[in-house]
């Protein structure tokens, strides 16, 4: 509860600041992820840590793909491998898909393949801030499916 506590007090002063709440989400359903090839980073961390660290991850594989001229296929995306709440500990993978042959890459980054699967996507515009709203969103609609 604290969590959607908090996600009010975000989007309430976002309105009182602005107007406005610069969060938009929509629910796409489920949707097929084709097979990838991908460049990432893992980190396990505290939640409380998670936002900063999970930028710099982005950020900083951003630009290593980019430096290295590797030719990205699709979004970048976060892989969730462990979300305990009770402990608040979390461990991901941010990613980012490629087309060339992987090798030679050296620590924190690795390579990774994803075979194709079955997820349920939810799009989310606005401040990383706000991201928590996704989350809401696709925890509502698990908790209302049979």
């Amino acid at each position: 509860m604290s969590a959607d506590y908090d996600r009010g007090l975000l989007m309430l002063k976002g309105y009182l600041e602005t107007g406005s709440v610069l969060s938009r989400r929509e629910e796409i359903g489920v949707v097929t992820f084709p097979t990838c090839k991908y460049i990432g980073v893992t980190t396990a961390c505290g939640v409380s840590e998670m936002k900063e660290l999970m930028q710099n991850d982005r950020q900083g594989l951003s630009l290593f793909v980019e430096e290295e001229k590797r030719d990205v296929t699709g979004e970048s995306f976060t892989n969730y491998h462990k979300w305990d709440l009770a402990k608040g500990q979390v461990a991901f993978t941010i990613g980012i898909p490629v087309a060339d042959e992987l090798v030679g890459l050296k620590s924190p980054v690795h390579i990774g393949k994803i075979p194709k699967l079955k997820a349920f996507k939810i799009i989310h515009e606005g401040p990383y801030r706000h991201l928590g709203n996704a989350w809401g969103l696709g925890n509502m609609i698990a908790r209302n499916k049979d």
